[in-house]
């Protein structure tokens, strides 16, 4: 869910409910600006998460793990809702993977169909190298 301008304070009061802190020390008004929405400096974000929780990454984290860790799932969507990323981005079971297509098989010829190959440029010439600037015979050069 991408949040409009006039939501700011919308936005504001769940960073306040969630994370005990308002969204505009984060705002990135260049990129709001840009994509007409309201925007998360991430990097300020993250180097925020590091100030209150420490150094995740040594112990093998990642953000979105901190997040969930310190401000639970409803963190972590408020976080996916402003960067633009589904925000219903809760750990789930994997899909199954798909089936892979096998070819057609051509009735008539009792064949597998394989895609046609790209044909071959015929009577093309060689163009001159792209550093050769001489002008031809006949030319004024205005």
């Amino acid at each position: 869910m991408a949040y409009k301008f006039s939501e700011l304070n919308k936005l504001g009061d769940k960073f306040m409910a969630v994370f005990g802190i308002g969204f505009k020390p984060f705002y990135d008004g260049l990129m709001s600006v840009a994509s007409k929405q309201l925007c998360i400096d991430i990097l300020k974000f993250d180097e925020w998460l590091h100030e209150k929780h420490g150094n995740y990454e040594d112990s093998g984290k990642n953000m979105d793990d901190c997040i969930r860790e310190h401000y639970g799932d409803e963190g972590a969507r408020l976080i996916n809702e402003v960067i633009g990323a589904d925000g219903d981005d809760v750990p789930t079971e994997p899909e199954p993977e798909k089936p892979k297509r096998k070819p057609k098989a051509n009735a008539k010829a009792g064949k597998i169909q394989t895609p046609p190959r790209p044909l071959p440029l015929m009577g093309v010439e060689r163009l001159p190298p792209a550093t050769s600037r001489r002008w031809p015979t006949g030319c004024a050069r205005h």
